[in-house]
């Protein structure tokens, strides 16, 4: 929040700015998200907008979108608008209510407690996108409503952050174990170079498994590499810059760097259960 504070007064934008461009009616609703409002914004960041609109305002709104990302919206059914607000143009997504509340109803029926319940919801939801899944419950569950549509704010309030962060955790430790076979594929076929590209996918199925553990939820991957840095874990930073720094794909290296990340979450799994205990 005071990350989000302090970008809105260096633009010199007021809550009754962003309030008097951004909500035109009744049906809508505005809620502001993004890295600023997570905590983990720098100073290239901004804010995100999604605008939450009922289904019938939706449709009469359908032909206004910007032509950016087109088809991503008509497969996801948001609309994506730019709004200048006091000079500084905000990326707005608008989506229909009927959508969020089946994400979000969709997954409160997750069963994360048990395998069978990450296995089904691995790729997604019901009718949703992994990617699409994981930005829009992360980004909503930190958002901060602008208006009061109670219905709504009741629903993203019912997100769930630490299941959330238990989910993709998993999701991420279950990843980590498919990478390794992949790896091994690749080096049993003396594809060095896919072998190395598999390492460095591993690597970061590893590190997020530890992070959203942590309750560190992030959406967008670029910032990984800050989050790893950023922590006290000297073994997860040091396995981390070993596999992305390599200089050598030989075969007893890329054994070797495998064998770390094999060690890094071991060591991770076994600290995490005696947390749990």
């Amino acid at each position: 929040m005071d990350k989000l504070n302090a970008w809105l007064n260096a633009k010199g934008i007021s809550n009754d700015d962003l309030i008097c461009a951004l909500i035109t009616s009744e049906e809508e609703s505005v809620v502001l998200t993004g890295s600023l409002l997570a905590g983990y914004g720098d100073e290239h960041s901004d804010i995100d907008v999604y605008k939450i609109v009922s289904d019938e305002h939706f449709k009469k709104l359908s032909t206004s979108g910007d032509s950016e990302r087109k088809f991503q919206q008509q497969r996801q059914k948001f609309i994506i608008n730019y709004i200048n607000v006091k000079g500084i143009e905000l990326d707005v997504e608008i989506h229909p209510y009927s959508k969020i509340k089946k994400l979000i109803d969709e997954f409160a029926k997750i069963d994360i407690d048990s395998r069978e319940g990450i296995n089904e919801s691995f790729d997604g939801l019901p009718g949703f996108e992994i990617a699409e899944t994981i930005e829009l419950l992360n980004r909503l569950s930190i958002g901060l409503p602008l208006n009061r549509n109670t219905e709504i704010n009741d629903q993203i309030g019912s997100i769930s952050r630490v299941k959330l962060a238990k989910w993709m955790s998993e999701r991420r430790h279950i990843d980590s174990h498919d990478l390794g076979k992949t790896f091994n594929r690749n080096l049993n076929k003396k594809e060095y170079l896919n072998a190395y590209i598999a390492l460095t996918h591993r690597i970061d199925a590893a590190v997020d498994y530890v992070l959203f553990a942590n309750g560190k939820i992030f959406d967008r991957w670029k910032w990984r590499s800050k989050m790893v840095n950023s922590s006290k874990n000297e073994k997860m930073i040091k396995t981390y810059h070993e596999v992305y720094l390599c200089g050598n794909i030989k075969e007893d290296n890329l054994v070797k760097l495998n064998n770390l990340i094999n060690e890094f979450i071991n060591a991770e799994q076994a600290i995490l259960q005696k947390k749990q205990c």
